[in-house]
């Protein structure tokens, strides 16, 4: 897409030459709205079709004079700035130098600023000479024009660093914490810290040499705090038996409420010793069924028999 310049007075008809776009920083935007009077334009319009050529900028206006960067606090005027020129790159045999020329032979020295070229696209050309130091001038700016490194360091992000860490429970169940890591925390000093003996302090004696080298000082050895040994868990009774349904084998907890239940039914209800819980449930919801259906014929039956003995009484009073 090519976005036009947005000055209108700008004669500039070149869509090749180097341009800006408008900066996303508000004040920055706003200086450089005022500054070509466009306060009337929309900033979304403005930002997305329209850019400023370098016609509109000075050459301090650059981070230095071959950056095609500009500084922070770089403006743009309405006046069309001619004396700075960027050439395209298959034009560099035709037009301007590269660099100044040393000294003429006829003693004029030139006093302009030297031209300074921008490459804007990448084109595959013959291989060209390389000037010496003695064609080309250095081009040193004032340290004012050089834009800060904090301006540039207060746009960027820190890093933070983020520590997780798992911890496993005793059920199987993983927990991740997540904090960030400060940095300027000092590093934790080992708890063990070596001691060195010295032989010559005062609450020593003093002792010759070849005392010392037949009979040198052992150090008393240094303690080492005491271990604590994590006690293991008492071994949990486990029941294993096997279901002839599914031939597989299961394992079950068994508590002292359990093994106290199946020792009163082994002493109370021997038949049901051998019978699971899922055999008893079973043989329990039969018996509540033909229990209830034994409650209706039951019902049925008294029914009947009242019905029967009114009739029998009713046949006695007529045969009296």
């Amino acid at each position: 897409m090519v976005r036009h310049c947005a000055v209108p007075s700008c004669k500039n008809t070149d869509l090749t030459i180097l341009c800006h776009r408008f900066p996303k920083r508000k004040d920055a935007f706003h200086q450089w709205q005022s500054s070509l009077c466009l306060d009337d334009f929309d900033a979304n319009l403005l930002m997305q079709r329209f850019v400023v050529c370098t016609h509109h900028f000075k050459q301090s206006d650059y981070r230095n004079a071959n950056s095609r960067m500009l500084n922070a606090v770089a403006v743009p005027t309405l006046a069309s700035n001619d004396g700075v020129k960027w050439v395209k790159c298959f034009d560099l045999g035709e037009t301007e130098p590269l660099c100044d020329e040393g000294k003429s032979t006829t003693g004029e020295s030139n006093d302009e600023s030297p031209d300074i070229v921008e490459v804007e696209n990448s084109i595959n050309t013959e291989e060209e000479s390389v000037p010496t130091d003695g064609d080309c001038a250095l081009i040193i700016e004032d340290l004012d024009e050089i834009e800060p490194l904090e301006s540039l360091e207060d746009e960027c992000e820190e890093d933070i660093v983020y520590f997780i860490e798992e911890t496993e429970s005793n059920e199987g169940q993983i927990t991740r914490i997540i904090s960030p890591v400060d940095e300027t925390e000092p590093e934790p000093e080992p708890e063990e810290k070596r001691i060195k003996l010295d032989h010559t302090s005062p609450t020593q004696p003093l002792v010759d040499d070849d005392l010392e080298s037949k009979n040198p000082l052992i150090p008393e050895p240094i303690a080492a705090p005491p271990v604590e040994v994590p006690k293991p868990s008492p071994p949990t009774p486990i029941a294993t038996y096997r279901n002839s349904s599914v031939q597989t084998e299961d394992v079950q907890i068994v508590s002292e409420e359990d093994q106290l239940q199946r020792r009163m039914v082994e002493e109370f209800y021997p038949e049901y010793a051998g019978c699971s819980r899922l055999d008893l449930a079973k043989q329990l919801k039969d018996r509540e069924e033909r229990l209830t259906e034994m409650t209706k014929k039951l019902a049925n039956f008294e029914a009947a028999h009242t019905a029967m003995m009114k009739t029998m009484e009713a046949f006695k009073t007529l045969v009296n």
